[in-house]
């Protein structure tokens, strides 16, 4: 069996790795966690399949580190995460590995992400319920989770909260000019005209103190 002559700690671009040479010849890399936890030393003796696991495991921990690193900017879905970890190279096997792993700690879950993206939208810009689910499942997230995520999502108060902001923005327009402007910021927040023609009206009686 193969025996582990050098071990040569090098910086990447990925991050340090071990270099792990066996019998003389470089062999394969494991990340520096992997190796500590097998105790990895010059005249260790490897099988195929300890040598094996070693690699598997090590990826194993690159892919969770890529992870962890794409949810401090913000939370993300599972096909997000997935599509990510592919494009970075590692085999599907180590993906969905990785992403049990990570639904076991809590940090991917479509529903909840869901929720936040809603949460996030509704107060920093809010659109219409065609539109929000599009992106949702542009996100990846199941049919079934987006129903759920919007079950009482209120189209109607999004588009009078726009309409609100904006109205006294447009003021010193003509009325119908400042309508139509009014209508395509809706519009292309993905409104139906049903609502938006409400939310019109709405915020117009109440900027004129009806």
């Amino acid at each position: 069996m193969p025996t582990i002559t050098s071990l040569e700690l090098v910086d990447t671009r990925s991050g340090p790795v071990v270099r792990v040479f066996l019998d003389g010849r470089f062999a394969f890399s494991v990340d520096p966690l992997t190796a500590h936890q097998h105790r990895l030393a010059v005249g260790q003796v490897l099988s195929e399949a300890e040598a094996a696991d070693l690699q598997r495991q090590s990826a194993l921990e690159k892919a969770l580190s890529a992870a962890y690193r794409l949810l401090t900017y913000r939370p993300r879905s599972e096909a997000e995460i997935r599509e990510r970890l592919v494009k970075k190279g590692f085999d599907e096997g180590t993906v969905e590995a990785a992403l049990e792993k990570l639904r076991a700690q809590g940090l991917v879950d479509d529903l909840a992400f869901g929720r936040f993206w809603r949460e996030s939208r509704e107060a920093l810009s809010p659109r219409g319920e065609h539109l929000l689910r599009a992106e949702l499942r542009q996100k990846g997230l199941a049919r079934e989770t987006v129903q759920e995520v919007l079950a009482d999502f209120d189209e109607a108060e999004s588009a009078l909260k726009v309409a609100r902001a904006l109205w006294p923005r447009l003021g010193k327009l003509p009325p119908e000019e400042r309508r139509r402007r009014l209508w395509g910021q809706l519009a292309r927040r993905g409104f139906t005209p049903d609502t938006i023609q409400e939310a019109i009206r709405q915020a117009e009686r109440e900027g004129n103190g009806e």
